[in-house]
């Protein structure tokens, strides 16, 4: 703990790094999001592929 308060005094002493850290948080948080977004796109052409062929896929697909 008391070393998380002092990276934190430190980072509020230094506001070049805040604004560093705070655009590497940015950029990795859309990294990730990009990557669920991309996954979610590839399940859901699995599933459309996979229930195609059902009843069910075909009604979910219209």
């Amino acid at each position: 703990a008391a070393a998380l308060a002092d990276a934190l005094v430190w980072m509020a002493d230094n506001p070049h790094r805040r604004a560093e850290m705070g655009l590497a948080g940015r950029a990795q948080a859309v990294r990730r999001w990009d990557r669920r977004l991309l996954a979610g796109d590839f399940v859901r052409a699995v599933e459309a592929a996979a229930g195609a062929a059902s009843p069910a896929g075909a009604w979910a697909a219209a």
